[in-house]
């Protein structure tokens, strides 16, 4: 692929695609450009799960007129029927270990974090017409919570092992 076909792949794309192009250009293009159908892994239905249990437990915040989080039992709760929507894509052995890992995970970091999550948020905010160093981006981001000062931190939800030599701050 040279530099001008590149550059229309990449036009418009979410960071999500963005990475997958720079781990792999074949995959972006069989999956992003001829748009070939996947199948989903029992990781990604995991996170599918997870994700979604997160996002309806600040939903419910939200829309509540106390402004009060369900409770740990409510979020396992969302996360036990989103797994039951994503069945098909594990073995028995491997739904009732992500099932119950989900679970103690879960109640761990709701109990951790409960206390300092904020109130005034916003999930599944769409990003369109974005320009970063000069590369056009669009996605989702799956929570922004609204800080003093006008400030916003950016959440993305992840469930996978992750790369501590790429975590870093602004400040780092």
């Amino acid at each position: 692929v040279d530099r001008r076909q590149r550059q229309m792949c990449i036009r418009d794309r979410s960071v999500s695609s963005l990475n997958q192009f720079i781990r792999c250009p074949l995959s972006f293009y069989y999956e992003n450009i001829l748009r070939i159908p996947t199948t989903s892994s029992d990781a990604a239905a995991y996170g599918t799960a997870m994700h979604h249990a997160l996002q309806k437990l600040f939903d419910k915040m939200r829309f509540s007129q106390s402004k009060s989080f369900p409770s740990v039992k409510f979020f396992i709760q969302f996360f036990e029927e989103d797994m039951k929507r994503q069945r098909g894509y594990f073995t028995q052995k491997e739904y009732d270990r992500r099932l119950e890992m989900g679970r103690e995970n879960l109640t761990n970091y709701y109990n951790h974090h409960i206390s300092n999550w904020k109130k005034e948020v916003k999930t599944e905010f769409v990003v369109r017409n974005v320009e970063m160093d000069g590369v056009p981006l669009t996605g989702i981001i799956d929570r922004l919570d609204f800080l003093p000062n006008n400030a916003i931190h950016v959440v993305d939800y992840k469930t996978g092992s992750h790369n501590a030599c790429l975590l870093y701050t602004s400040d780092a």
